[in-house]
């Protein structure tokens, strides 16, 4: 209300401003009246919004923020599959977990990471996804494998940019060594960011989700079609499902562009992440390869409407979802 009552109190100074200067000139005018006056004058006006115009576009300045972190799949190389619950379950022996978020959990003392639910999370999808879709025969070849953890990641990601804006809760998905009889709990997480003026995209979101394999294989659609998604007014969506990555932009014209890119870059045998630990002899720890995703991301903020009250808003938003990203992942190697 303070910034409403500012700005339109420089408004109207500037029009009694302009309204007296416009007098002033006329009067001036009026009494000094010949054709090279009126040429000093056009040729005044003319320098004076040649420099505004030029001073103006020179304090615009485009802006761009970059972060990136891993984001880990454990595959197990006699099937090319993520670790199913039953093998972790075999692995860590803990036969009283009721998730593979939990059993991943109990490897350091039941104190859970966002390593854990990572990874469980992509296990979960692409295993539930394989249950579902009888087009997959084990073993799989390395690009389902691909597709099915790139297609997870975006996933899991478009699933935490969701439900942190949704507010105060996080859904989570436990299979209960069942893929059919799903159960849902909820997580406490921080309070959401709050637009001065948004809108819902949903509608413009579902008909981009139906391009990823696990979306279209999950029981967590009614999340996506009984929930507002609510993001800055006129926000577009835009996801991208090439071979070798997977692309989430989130822009609004002339302001601003948010680019997510998943792309893979490493594996290594018999090697875990730092912060997982999973009670298992070197003998088994063979069987199991590990896959690194590079999570890049990237906002660009348009130079001509850098100035924009509406742009201030949405730098903060940019800043509180790094932010956010970091605590959710805070597992990764962030730089």
């Amino acid at each position: 209300m303070k910034k409403d009552c500012n700005m339109g109190t420089f408004i109207t100074l500037v029009i009694i401003g302009s309204v007296l200067l416009a007098v002033s000139i006329s009067i001036l005018i009026y009494w000094n009246y010949s054709e090279a006056t009126v040429a000093k004058l056009i040729a005044i006006v003319l320098s004076g919004l040649i420099v505004t115009v030029i001073t103006l576009f020179l304090s615009l300045k485009q802006s761009e923020t970059k972060e990136s972190f891993i984001i880990y799949s454990l595959i197990d190389t006699n099937t090319n599959t993520p670790l199913s619950f039953e093998q972790l379950e075999s692995i860590i022996n803990a036969k009283h977990a009721k998730s593979i978020d939990d059993l991943l959990a109990i490897t350091i003392q039941e104190e859970k990471t966002n390593l854990h639910r990572i990874v469980g999370n992509i296990s979960s999808s692409v295993n539930y996804c394989i249950y579902q879709d009888s087009s997959y025969q084990k073993p799989l070849n390395d690009s389902q494998l691909l597709n099915l953890c790139l297609d997870a990641i975006q996933y899991q990601i478009i699933k935490d940019i969701m439900f942190l804006h949704k507010g105060n809760y996080y859904p989570e998905l436990s299979y209960n060594n069942s893929p059919d009889q799903p159960t849902f709990f909820r997580k406490n997480i921080r309070d959401n960011f709050n637009f001065s003026n948004s809108s819902d995209i949903t509608a413009k979101l579902l008909p981009q989700l139906q391009k990823n394999i696990i979306y279209r294989n999950s029981i967590e659609k009614v999340f996506f079609e009984k929930k507002a998604f609510d993001l800055p007014k006129n926000t577009d969506v835009l996801l991208k499902n090439r071979e070798s990555d997977r692309i989430i932009e989130i822009f609004k014209k002339n302001f601003y562009n948010l680019s997510i890119n998943i792309e893979k870059f490493d594996s290594k045998k018999g090697m875990l992440p730092d912060g997982l630990k999973i009670k298992a002899s070197n003998e088994e720890l063979q069987f199991i390869e590990i896959q690194c995703f590079r999570v890049n991301l990237n906002t660009k903020f348009f130079k001509m409407t850098s100035q924009n009250k509406n742009t201030v808003e949405y730098k903060k938003w940019i800043d509180w979802l790094f932010n956010e990203f970091r605590l959710l992942y805070d597992h990764t190697s962030i730089y």
